[in-house]
């Protein structure tokens, strides 16, 4: 009986001890990913410029770059990387490339992982959900 009574004990225990390994692991892997996702923009155009890109910023607004004046152009490639403390669910980068017979192309990775791709004429845009 004395080994009997020992039994949920010891399951109760080795519970305990998986939980705190457990832990122990997503404290790791949060800590190693810094606590937020990392992602890159990134846009090129086949005429080396853009007139205006926009992506999703950290707080779900929306960041501009665009020439500062009516003649000028965002130089490509460019790129921007964004932590997201809180998850995302979408999002997104695009451009304009202000020439009708110039590509334009953008990526969006998430952790160095490529999650969209786009090339078309003019400009493009990229939307993803963030996994």
């Amino acid at each position: 009986m004395v080994e009997s009574g020992r039994t949920p004990y010891r399951k109760i225990a080795l519970g305990v001890v998986a939980a705190i390994v457990l832990a122990g692991i997503v404290a790791t892997v949060v800590a190693l990913r810094g606590g937020g996702t990392e992602v890159r923009y990134e846009v090129e155009t086949s005429s080396g410029s853009a007139v205006m890109i926009t992506y999703t910023t950290a707080d779900g607004e929306i960041g501009m770059h665009r020439a500062e004046t009516a003649e000028g152009t965002v130089s490509t490639p460019w790129s921007a990387t964004v932590t997201f403390e809180e998850p995302a669910s979408l999002v997104s980068v695009t451009t304009d490339t202000g020439d009708p017979t110039a590509t334009g192309t953008c990526r969006i990775f998430v952790d160095d992982t490529k999650i969209a791709d786009s090339s078309d004429t003019a400009g493009a845009m990229c939307e993803a959900q963030v996994p």
